[in-house]
C-alpha cells in the first residue's frame, strides 16, 4: 500500500484494504478490429492473480498511471478487485488516432477481448466519471448478460447536449479540454496546459472560432474541426456519438452520482428518467454543491469472487446488504457474502436505502426531477443538509 494510496483510502472513507501486496501488469495489448492495438494495465491482488475472476473495467483518456491509476486501479486492488485500465485509442500508447466519444467499435472490441483473457472469469462491471462515463454508455446496450454493473459519474449517454448548451459552442469548456487532451501526455504538460487555460478567455474572443484549435495549441486538431463543422445533433459527427437510443436497452443496474453544478447533469438526469421510464430502477445521487473529490472519485465496483452479483455503490450505498429498487433478494444476500470474502465492512443498515454515514450527505425523497419548464428540466438544489438520492 502506497502512501498516496493510504491517504486518499481515508479521505474518501473507502472500506478498509483487503491486502497491501497488488500488483500492476502494464501494458496489455488488445488488437481493435480495424488493427489498432490498445495498451491496458491490468490491477490485482498478488495472490489471487492466477485465479480467474470477475473484472472491471475502466477505458480513460486521461491514461493509465498517476492518478488514474491510483484512484481505479491501486485502491480497488487493494480491496481484492480485479481492475483493467485501458487507454482509449490514440492516447498514452494506444494505436491509432484520437476520436472523442466515437467509443463504440473499441468498447465492444476491448469486452471481447477481455472475456478471451485466462484470468477474467463471469462478470464485468464499469466504472468512471465524465468521458469514462461515456465509455459506458457506448457499449452498455449491446455488451452482453455478463455486463452486471455500471457506475457512471458527471457523465451522460451524449455529449453533444453540453457541447452545444442552448444551441452554441461551450467555448470555455471544449477550449479546456482541447488544452487538457492535446498537452496532457508532454513532459511538461501541466505547465503547458497552465498556460493554455490562463490565456484561454483571450482565446476564445478572437475570432474565426474554427481557428481556436491553432490558438489554444498552434496547430489543427482534426476532431475539433469536424465537430465544429457538424454542428447539429443529428448532423454525421455526431451521431455516431449518441448513445442515448440505446439507454432502455441496457439491462445492467446502473447508479449515477453528480452534483448540483456539474456541467452534465441535465443530461444525466435524462438518462436517469429515461432508465425509470423503461422499468428500471437506476439509483442517483446528487450532491448540494460541485462534486467534490471525495463524491466525484468514489463509485466503485464491488466485485466478487466468482458466482457473486457485482455491486454499484457510490458512498457505500447499497453495500449495507439490504435489498432495494436495484437489487433482488437473491443479489442482497449475495452482497453480504461478497464484501466478506472482499474484506469489506459494509455500515450498518440504516432502515433506508441510500442513507450515508457523512456530516453532509443524507437521504431525501426526489426533488425537482422530472419537473419541466418551457421544456427544461428544472432543478430545485436541496437545503444545506440534503443530497438528492433515489
Amino acid at each position: 500500500m502506497s502512501l498516496a494510496s493510504e491517504i486518499l483510502a481515508r479521505r474518501m472513507r473507502l472500506p478498509r484494504a483487503r491486502t497491501r501486496d497488488v500488483i500492476c501488469r502494464r501494458d496489455l495489448p488488445a488488437t481493435m478490429d480495424d488493427g489498432p492495438v490498445l495498451l491496458a494495465d491490468r490491477w490485482v491482488a498478488r495472490d489471487s492473480e492466477d485465479h480467474p475472476q470477475p473484472t472491471v473495467l475502466v477505458r480513460s483518456p486521461y491514461g493509465r498511471r498517476q492518478i488514474v491509476g491510483l484512484l481505479f486501479g491501486r485502491l480497488l486492488a487493494e480491496r481484492g478487485f480485479q481492475v483493467v485500465i485501458q487507454s482509449v485509442r490514440g492516447t498514452f500508447g494506444s494505436g491509432g488516432s484520437f476520436a472523442p466519444f466515437d467509443e463504440r467499435p473499441d468498447g465492444l472490441a476491448t469486452l471481447r477481448w477481455l472475456r478471451s483473457q485466462p484470468w477474467h472469469a463471469e462478470r464485468i462491471g464499469m466504472i468512471g466519471p465524465s468521458y469514462l462515463g461515456l465509455v459506458q454508455w457506448a457499449v452498455a446496450a449491446d455488451a452482453g448478460d455478463d455486463l452486471a454493473a455500471l457506475a457512471i459519474g458527471v457523465s451522460a449517454s451524449q455529449f453533444h447536449g453540453q457541447t452545444y448548451a442552448g444551441g452554441s459552442l461551450s467555448l470555455e469548456t471544449i477550449g479546456s479540454w482541447l488544452a487538457i487532451v492535446s498537452a496532457q501526455e508532454s513532459r511538461l504538460g501541466p505547465i503547458a496546459i497552465g498556460r493554455t487555460l490562463r490565456r484561454l478567455s483571450s482565446m476564445i474572443a478572437d475570432l474565426p472560432l474554427a481557428d481556436l484549435d491553432q490558438r489554444a495549441i498552434g496547430a489543427e486538431v482534426p476532431w475539433f474541426r469536424q465537430g465544429f463543422a457538424s454542428p447539429l445533433r443529428e448532423g454525421p459527427y455526431w451521431t455516431t456519438r449518441d448513445f442515448s437510443a440505446g439507454v432502455t436497452r441496457v439491462r445492467a443496474p446502473v447508479q449515477f452520482v453528480g452534483g448540483w453544478y456539474d456541467i452534465l447533469l441535465p443530461w444525466m438526469l435524462e438518462d436517469f428518467t429515461v432508465l425509470q421510464a423503461a422499468g428500471r430502477h437506476p439509483q442517483l445521487l446528487i450532491d448540494r454543491g460541485r462534486t467534490p473529490l471525495r463524491a466525484w472519485w468514489r463509485p466503485g465496483i464491488a466485485m466478487a469472487s466468482p458466482g457473486c452479483a457485482p455491486i454499484c455503490w457510490a458512498t457505500t450505498v447499497c453495500v449495507a446488504g439490504r435489498p432495494c429498487g436495484c437489487w433482488s433478494p437473491a443479489s442482497a444476500r449475495g452482497v453480504a457474502g461478497a464484501t466478506s470474502r472482499a474484506g469489506l465492512r459494509p455500515p450498518a443498515p440504516s432502515g433506508t436505502c441510500g442513507s450515508v454515514p457523512t456530516d453532509h450527505w443524507s437521504t431525501t425523497r426526489r426533488r425537482g426531477v422530472g419537473r419541466r419548464t418551457t421544456g427544461m428540466t428544472r432543478l430545485i438544489p436541496p437545503r444545506r443538509s440534503e443530497a438528492l438520492c433515489c
